[in-house]
């Protein structure tokens, strides 16, 4: 591993806090909020009745939570790809950029948890 293929491969999870991580928790909220469609499922509708009548302080905890499982999902994900969590496959998972393997002997999960490090204000 060069130092050339960590920053890469820092730059790749850069991307993946800003275009994954952050609109999965802006999302959810969102569709809590302002369930989308004519006939939103049900379970939207429950929440959404649940949601508003929540104090300030309680929608806030509500959006730690859902930051608290993006972060849980992104991390596990990361995990499996570097083979510390079992998710049944009998093969590496490998993430391709213009022919470049960008987990090679790296472990994606530490470098994800070295880059999310505001995750949590």
């Amino acid at each position: 591993m060069t130092g050339r293929d960590y920053t890469q491969v820092e730059e790749f999870m850069e991307m993946i806090v800003k275009w994954v991580f952050r609109p999965a928790i802006s999302d959810a909220i969102e569709l809590i909020e302002d369930p989308p469609g004519r006939k939103p499922h049900t379970s939207l509708v429950s929440l959404n009745e649940w949601y508003s009548i929540l104090s300030a302080q309680e929608k806030e905890l509500v959006r730690k939570v859902a930051t608290q499982a993006a972060d849980a999902a992104l991390f596990g994900l990361f995990c499996a790809f570097d083979g510390v969590r079992n998710i049944g496959l009998n093969g590496e998972i490998k993430i391709v950029e213009d022919g470049h393997v960008l987990n090679d002997n790296l472990n994606l999960h530490e470098i994800y948890r070295s880059i999310a490090t505001d995750i949590f204000e």
